[in-house]
């Protein structure tokens, strides 16, 4: 069978590249609670050996798995909240400098 594995934000160092557009504190604030990679791949190797179709690693892949059962009306609001939230955990973060 075929597995799918949806990581949510995981603590690495991909968030801390050029490329990634984020500065250096805004990526430690985003990966300070993340859960390590490690315990992600010893989920994807079990899921695998059960033939499950789907894995889900982090609070944040789960959250957003239930969010898509949710109607339109609560979807939107609930991903306003989410992104203000987001914006100032990143602008208190800014401001440690």
């Amino acid at each position: 069978g075929v597995t799918l594995a949806c990581p949510g934000t995981i603590k690495s160092q991909i968030y801390e590249g050029p490329h990634v557009g984020l500065p250096l504190d805004y990526a430690r604030v985003i990966t300070r609670l993340a859960p390590y990679p490690k315990g992600f791949a010893r989920k994807i190797r079990r899921a695998v050996q059960r033939n499950r179709a789907l894995v889900r690693y982090g609070v944040d892949a789960h959250i957003f798995s239930l969010m898509r059962h949710l109607p339109m009306w609560l979807k939107e609001p609930l991903g306003k909240m989410a992104a203000r939230s987001i914006l100032n955990l990143l602008a208190q973060a800014g401001g440690r400098n």
